[in-house]
């Protein structure tokens, strides 16, 4: 990746900040070093909240293409040459790289000082069947632009509290914004200082059921989702002293064993036959792809009482059986409706192959499961916590660029893997030779609100929230620049987790910043949640 802009840094702080400490650290992004001043306010024993704006407001309208290669290429530099010269338009043809410097394709800029006449030539060139994209240069990376990071650091040898996840609604099924599951967990003897937005999860009914995570959620020692093969994943224990780590090539096992047999699981408390980021343990899809959709004709999927009302698998199953506490199957007459009891489990299928282990299940049925990072074991306890994210941003104190495309972000298309994005994201997908690759720049580098969270050497942990999409207030931050700002701040691990309309940080029974959607908070899976005794 070629870093060759400057970006500033400037002082500023919230109004709420009544006392506060300037602090100077150099920070490296973009391959350029910058000093900039920081203003840190205690929110409690071993929190302390800073706010960071870099850089200054631009207002240069840029339009932009998408990526082309071979043909597509040629197809478009025609229709540009056919209409070029422009007096008032300056126009250049960009190769794009990824993270670690191989051509992904090309694209082209159009420059103008009237925004008018940029939007004149965009509409000539959508007649001639070329879409072009106006935005604010200051989206790009690298460019001049404001961006407003929300961190909080969190110093585990002065924190007297609890740092937990939350579903939305306590079940899977179903989405909830910030302050509501703040406000969830505030009625159950706890204080909440902070919360942020969590992991990946499904966001339309196309991807599954709407709120289940996309890959591993371990909530209070109980396995709610399984993990997409291979992603990283964030643990948090609340030992006699709270901990936390990034694991990385995380992995789980779910199995029965039945009249002496065992018999592997494909998930937990998802849409059968749907797996959203892919990932599968065994079989075709054990590839991941972000934000991508693969389906499967033969699937077992087990429920508990976390996945909420289990009316609709059974409405969709092709076999299915409800074991009780004592694990025993139960007969036909004994359906049950709604949230399954503590203890109960329903097991589905689709497909002749699992309807056929369904159908045979005999006396006892004992269910277990298992997670692991880099193939070890990992211990898991009524304290322990995992949320899904990725990519991993550093490791050991390295920028992890070369584990993006093992992550799922990948630059070519899979054949057997549907894209599936959130609209309000503003990804483009075209054209469709280069659908993943345009997907890859535009999610992965260029800028939009984002959430990660880092460690350093001394176990303090950084929860951090960029806001974006809003130029005159904050434009966000590639992923390449979010592990650079981390870097700087001397972070030894760190993970990305969910973002866009998604990030937000609420801090003292407020928002710290302008979440980019423009009916304010957006809904979502999992919270993060930090709380004083």
């Amino acid at each position: 990746m070629k870093f060759s802009s400057l970006i500033l840094l400037s002082l500023s702080m919230f109004s709420y900040v009544s006392c506060s400490t300037e602090i100077s650290h150099k920070i490296e992004l973009c391959g350029r070093a910058v000093i900039t001043a920081e203003s840190t306010k205690s929110v409690g024993n071993g929190l302390d909240f800073t706010n960071y704006i870099l850089g200054e407001e631009s207002k240069r309208d840029i339009l932009l293409s998408p990526l082309y290669l071979g043909g597509d290429l040629n197809a478009v530099r025609a229709v540009f040459e056919n209409f070029f010269p422009h007096e008032k338009l300056n126009v250049t043809e960009n190769v794009q790289e990824d993270v670690l410097g191989n051509e992904i394709g090309t694209y082209f800029t159009f420059y103008s000082k009237s925004q008018e006449d940029l939007i004149i030539f965009q509409n000539e060139m959508s007649k001639r069947g070329v879409e072009l994209g106006l935005k604010s240069e200051s989206q790009s990376q690298c460019a001049p632009g404001l961006v407003n990071i929300s961190v909080l650091k969190l110093d585990p040898k002065e924190f007297d509290g609890s740092v937990v996840t939350n579903l939305s609604k306590g079940h899977v099924l179903g989405l909830d914004k910030i302050s509501n599951h703040v406000k969830s967990l505030d009625s159950k003897n706890t204080t909440p200082v902070a919360a942020i937005n969590g992991g990946y999860f499904v966001i339309n009914n196309e991807q599954g059921y709407l709120g289940d995570p996309a890959g591993i959620s371990v909530i209070g020692g109980r396995l709610v989702s399984e993990a997409v093969r291979g992603r990283p994943a964030l643990l948090i224990h609340n030992g006699s002293r709270i901990s936390f780590n990034v694991l990385e090539e995380v992995t789980t096992e779910a199995f029965i064993i039945n009249a002496g047999k065992k018999i592997n699981l494909l998930g937990i408390n998802r849409q059968l036959g749907s797996i959203f980021n892919c990932g599968l343990n065994e079989g075709e899809f054990t590839f991941v792809s972000h934000d991508s959709v693969c389906s499967i004709n033969n699937d077992l999927v087990i429920y508990d009482r976390d996945f909420g009302e289990v009316d609709v698998v059974i409405s969709t199953s092709s076999a299915y059986a409800i074991i009780d506490e004592n694990g025993m199957v139960l007969s036909s007459n004994d359906a049950i409706d709604g949230i399954l009891p503590t203890g109960y489990y329903l097991l589905a299928a689709i497909g002749k192959r699992y309807v056929e282990v369904i159908d045979n299940l005999r006396g006892k049925v004992e269910y277990s499961w298992n997670v692991y990072s880099h193939g070890k074991k990992v211990p898991i306890d009524e304290n322990t916590y995992l949320i899904n994210g990725g990519p991993t941003l550093i490791q050991d104190g390295v920028i992890q660029y070369s584990r993006f495309k093992k992550e799922g972000w990948n630059t070519v298309d899979i054949i057997s893997a549907e894209s599936s994005v959130d609209e309000r994201d503003g990804l483009t997908l075209s054209p469709e030779s280069t659908k993943r690759a345009n997907f890859y720049k535009g999610w992965l580098l260029t800028r939009h609100p984002r959430t990660a969270v880092g460690i350093d050497s001394e176990g303090n942990a950084y929860f951090a929230v960029v806001y974006g999409r809003n130029p005159l207030y904050s434009d966000g931050i590639s992923v390449p620049e979010l592990a650079q700002f981390f870097h700087s701040l001397g972070i030894q691990k760190a993970i990305n987790l969910d973002g866009g309309g998604s990030s937000t940080m609420y801090l003292d029974g407020k928002l710290t910043g302008i979440p980019s959607d423009s009916n304010g908070e957006r809904n979502v899976a999992e919270a993060i949640i930090i709380s004083s005794k």
